[in-house]
Order: C-alpha cells, then sequence, then structure tokens
C-alpha cells in the first residue's frame, strides 16, 4: 500500500510502500530508513517515542494509529514558546 507524508524541513513530500500493518511510529522508522539517519534524533527520543505530532487525513493521530491505502500524513515538530 502507498502512504504520502509530508515532513517539514526534512522532505517535503514522499511517497512510500508500505507493509498493510503499518503505524505511525513503523512509518517514521522507515522514513528514518528511507531518508539521512542523521536525522534520527529529530524524529525519535532515546526511549524510541515520537517527538512529532502525526496528523493522518487531516485529523490528530497517535503513533499507534494504523494506516490505510492512500493516507496522506503530515508529521510536524511542535513549537514551544517561553
Amino acid at each position: 500500500m502507498f502512504v504520502k507524508v509530508q515532513l517539514p524541513f526534512i522532505a517535503e513530500k514522499i511517497e512510500l510502500d508500505v507493509p498493510e500493518d503499518t503505524t505511525v511510529k513503523k512509518l517514521v522508522e522507515k522514513i528514518i530508513a528511507v531518508i539521512e539517519d542523521k536525522y534520527k534524533e529529530a524524529l525519535i527520543d532515546d526511549a524510541g517515542q515520537l517527538k512529532l505530532i502525526p496528523i493522518v487525513n487531516g485529523k490528530y493521530s497517535t503513533p499507534e494509529t494504523k494506516l490505510n491505502d492512500g493516507d496522506e500524513i503530515f508529521l510536524f515538530f511542535p513549537i514551544v514558546a517561553g
């Protein structure tokens, strides 16, 4: 199945072929394998938790959200102000 991913500052828009049981977290792991490993620290923390906020088809999602063929995923970094 194919999904479309937007990842600001790292990859404008990519389309990936992923297995049927793919979750948002598994997708991020695949993205790390496809793009350069140097982005790993920006995407997940030392405990393997996502540092990103996933939006799937326009709705806030969790790392455990299962993806479907044709889904559009937007992964963005939370903004913190002081």
